[in-house]
Parts: structure tokens; C-alpha cells; sequence
């Protein structure tokens, strides 16, 4: 894997990036004015993780639509505006989710039925969220920290999603009894 940065970067960015680089085990090549399919030719082809100042953008090799893996809290946003606004969110009422739940979301992926379960139980409850893959670990992880929004109540929810990188067997088979009021499988 490359860890690179978007045309001119800032060098606190650069730095982000080679810390990154650091922490995957992954060559840092300086972008330049390479573009990505060229860089993959330069160093052989490869998965490249991007780092912007609009957060990560992972393009696996052989993706072959282009677009990259990012973060973004997809329909999180809209079922949070829609309990703001009085009306029932169907998986919350199937977990009867109460606020000040502990909530164990056991297949993260990009963290939106989390974000949900972290505004319904509130500051006082928690939601621990796990993914077993590294790079959706560290994409999501970053995101659920540093996603820009001036939407107050899912920056909140956001913000309180503990993410952890872990299999979920191996997690649940560690956990004491009780250790979760609700144990969430999609």
C-alpha cells in the first residue's frame, strides 16, 4: 500500500500522512504532480490511501470505477433529523433502545446505524462499534472524529462512537456477562 497526500499539501498534512504511512506499514511517496494511475505505474500497482483535507479517500487496487472509500455518514444524518423531529426510527424500536443504553454494534462498517444508537442513548449511555478490516477501521475511526458538520446533534452522536478494531467473536467471547444491554448484529 502507498500513503500519499492531494496535490499541495499543508505540511501538517504531509506529516499526518507519513504518520499514517508509519502506523500501516506502508511506503509515503510524495504526491507531487503524479497523478494516482500514475503513481500506481511508478511503484507497482497497489491499494493507495489518499490523505486530504477532506479526510481519507482509500482506492483499492483494481477498483475499477475509480471512486474512492471515504467517510461520510450516509442516512445517519436523515433517521437523526427525523427523531428530532418526533418520528419512530424502526431499529431503535426493535432494540427498544432507551437513553443511557450500552450498545454493542457488531458489524460497523461505516458506522451509521452507530451514529444513530450513539444520538438515542445520549451522552449518558455508550456504543462501542466494531470492524474487523484495517483500512474501514482507520477510514471510519477518522471520519467519526473529524467529519465536518454543522449538524450539532449527529456531530455529538459522531463524537461518542467508540470504534474498535476487532472481530466480533473473539470480542463477544471476552465480554463479561451483562457488559452490554443490547448486542446489535446487521
Amino acid at each position: 500500500m502507498l500513503v500519499t497526500t492531494a496535490y499541495r499539501p499543508s505540511a501538517a498534512l504531509t506529516t499526518y500522512a507519513r504518520s499514517l504511512a508509519d502506523r500501516l506499514n506502508a511506503g509515503y511517496v510524495a504526491r507531487g504532480n503524479d497523478t494516482l494511475p500514475r503513481l500506481r505505474r511508478k511503484y507497482g500497482a497497489q491499494d493507495i490511501l489518499a490523505v486530504t483535507e477532506e479526510g481519507l479517500r482509500f482506492y483499492p487496487q483494481g477498483g475499477d470505477d475509480g471512486r474512492p472509500l471515504f467517510f461520510h455518514p450516509n442516512m445517519a444524518e436523515i433517521r437523526i433529523k427525523r427523531l428530532l423531529r418526533g418520528e419512530p426510527d424502526p431499529m431503535l424500536k426493535a432494540a427498544d433502545i432507551r437513553p443511557g443504553d450500552a450498545v454493542l454494534d457488531c458489524t460497523a462498517g461505516m458506522a451509521s446505524d452507530a451514529i444513530v444508537f450513539a444520538h438515542a442513548v445520549g451522552p449518558n449511555g455508550r456504543v462501542t462499534a466494531l470492524e474487523s478490516e484495517r483500512i474501514l477501521h482507520l477510514i471510519v475511526s477518522e471520519g467519526l472524529q473529524s467529519y465536518p458538520t454543522e449538524f450539532p446533534a449527529l456531530e455529538q452522536a459522531m463524537r461518542r462512537v467508540e470504534l474498535v478494531r476487532a472481530d466480533h467473536l473473539t470480542y463477544l467471547r471476552r465480554l463479561d456477562a451483562g457488559s452490554f444491554d443490547v448486542v446489535y448484529f446487521e
